[in-house]
């Protein structure tokens, strides 16, 4: 028990267009395929404002 899933076509194909760059450069370069955490590539810039009390 609690192994395997279930993913739906709509879900799957959410997962297939959000990471299709990834999957692009992949092919293109084995090996570039890695984590990048909370961060993307094409995310807005954040935290460049200092909060109160910051150094």
């Amino acid at each position: 028990m609690g192994r395997g899933g279930l993913v739906s076509v709509a879900q799957a194909g959410t997962i297939l267009t959000q990471l299709s760059t990834s999957f692009l450069r992949e092919s293109l370069g084995p090996g570039s395929f890695i984590p990048h955490g909370n961060s993307g590539e094409w995310d807005a810039p954040r935290g460049v404002y200092l909060r109160i009390g910051q150094p």
